[in-house]
């Protein structure tokens, strides 16, 4: 029978366990490296991750689409649902009913708001659902404010969920504006879901996508570069646009304080 000293002294050729020193323990706990954090996003990036929708929702086509198949709006009815685009500054006077509206100044940019079927201006911004002067999602709460009063039987109430910023709660603005946005996320996601075929919004994210490589091999400097919705247009499909749609959540509030 070998001698305990014996076999502590083939255990140690054999390469068994043995009990670290107190001091071995401090080394070991002082040269483990920290998890690094998550690198933060800047401005253009986080822009990346939207602008995609903000140009989806923007689009004609996609407004008439969404006029004819997902609202109750009967085309008799004395009272046109139409999309106007009005350049420069809009008339406040002009008693705007059942128009969704994009006030612009002719270089793009401009913001949409909704008039219901009594006159009653929507505005994202006066609302205090969208963060006041920001190129965000004005398109998108726009044809929410629509829907909710002309939108089909089974339309989801997501106006009922939106949270109005007020003086009470400025503290948590971003964490407010970014649950709109996932409001607003979660209403395209009804909208692509409720049509049967989804080739309408495979067809417009083509598009777009073309148009963004164009822009890109146009524009030499790669900081201007718009991100592209897939580098290679044919690979878009549904599920491409299920993911992106989950990146915007997941990045609410960096998009809400940042963009």
């Amino acid at each position: 029978m070998k001698s305990a000293k014996k076999r502590e002294r083939l255990d140690k050729k054999r390469g068994g366990s043995r009990t670290l020193s107190q001091r071995s323990k401090r080394l070991v706990r002082e040269t483990k490296k920290t998890p690094s954090p998550p690198k933060q996003l800047n401005r253009d990036e986080l822009s990346g991750k939207i602008q995609w929708l903000i140009d989806f929702a923007g689009s004609e086509d996609i407004m008439k689409h969404i006029m004819t198949k997902l609202t109750t709006f009967k085309k008799t009815n004395p009272d046109k649902l139409e999309r106007l685009l009005i350049t420069g500054k809009m008339d406040e006077n002009a008693g705007y009913k059942n128009k969704i509206i994009f006030n612009t100044y002719g270089n793009g940019v401009g913001h949409w708001i909704y008039f219901s079927r009594t006159g009653e201006e929507f505005n994202s911004y006066k609302l205090g659902h969208q963060k006041p002067l920001t190129n965000q999602f004005c398109q998108s709460f726009a044809i929410m404010y629509l829907l909710k009063d002309w939108g089909l039987p089974d339309m989801p109430d997501f106006v009922s969920r939106l949270t109005a910023l007020t003086i009470k709660t400025i503290a948590k603005k971003n964490e407010i504006w970014g649950h709109n946005i996932e409001v607003i996320i979660d209403m395209w996601r009804w909208i692509f879901n409720k049509n049967s075929s989804k080739t309408w919004i495979i067809k417009e994210m083509k598009q777009i996508n073309d148009e963004y490589i164009e822009f890109n091999a146009k524009t030499k400097a790669k900081n201007k570069h718009t991100v592209l919705i897939a580098d290679n247009t044919a690979d878009i499909d549904f599920k491409t646009i299920e993911n992106k749609l989950d990146d915007i959540v997941v990045h609410k509030i960096e998009i809400a304080k940042e963009t």
